[in-house]
């Protein structure tokens, strides 16, 4: 038998932009990126490690949910 308790919560808000390129918007992906600017290349890889999470979130829950048992809440005698 497999027990498995996850509860997680993730609670984080990021505001950052480059200050040589204050225009770049991270969602638009690498080819945006002007030369070879490190802090682009940053709040890049923290987008796409975002979408990854959110993308790795989203695969456990479909393939926990057959499994999911919800149970009654118990009565309250004493």
């Amino acid at each position: 038998m497999l027990k498995l308790n996850v509860s997680l919560r993730i609670k984080m808000r990021l505001k950052a932009k480059c200050p040589k390129h204050p225009g770049y918007n991270p969602e638009q992906g690498p080819g945006a990126i002007r030369g070879v600017c490190k802090d682009c290349h940053a709040l890049y890889a923290v987008t796409a490690a975002r979408d990854e999470l959110y993308a790795a979130l989203r695969t456990f829950e479909s393939l926990a949910e057959p499994y999911q048992v919800i149970r009654k809440p118990r009565s309250g005698t004493a």
